[in-house]
């Protein structure tokens, strides 16, 4: 439960435009419970907008590792990251799935949208 909140605390961060706390509170998730998928897969996209690829990677691998405990929507979630940082030709078909899926899911309307438009 507590790393349950600290990964809640740390979206909550996040939406206020604070990374740095964001990472303190998904830092703190992770290591209260070494296998919270979704933390990992946290980290790693806070490590991307921080503009620090080499310290999302691992975060990425750790959260693939671990996708089998994950909801189906978040399990094509991380895989639409890992597009975003490994396969890059995917990426648009894979944000698309997500989309299509789960049309009232945000940061899969959102990322399409986004690369339909820097296509």
């Amino acid at each position: 439960l507590d790393a349950l909140r600290a990964y809640a605390l740390g979206h909550k961060a996040l939406a206020a435009g604070n990374a740095s706390e964001a990472l303190q509170l998904y830092q703190k998730a992770v290591a209260i419970d070494p296998e919270f998928a979704l933390a990992h897969l946290a980290l790693s996209r806070v490590y991307v907008a921080l503009s620090d690829r080499p310290a999302a990677l691992p975060h990425l691998d750790e959260a693939l590792k671990l996708k089998d405990r994950l909801a189906e929507r978040d399990r094509l979630y991380l895989e639409a990251w890992e597009s975003e940082l490994r396969l890059p030709s995917d990426v648009l078909p894979r944000w698309r799935l997500l989309a299509s899926m789960y049309p009232d899911y945000y940061a899969g309307q959102a990322n399409v949208a986004w690369h339909l438009y820097i296509l």
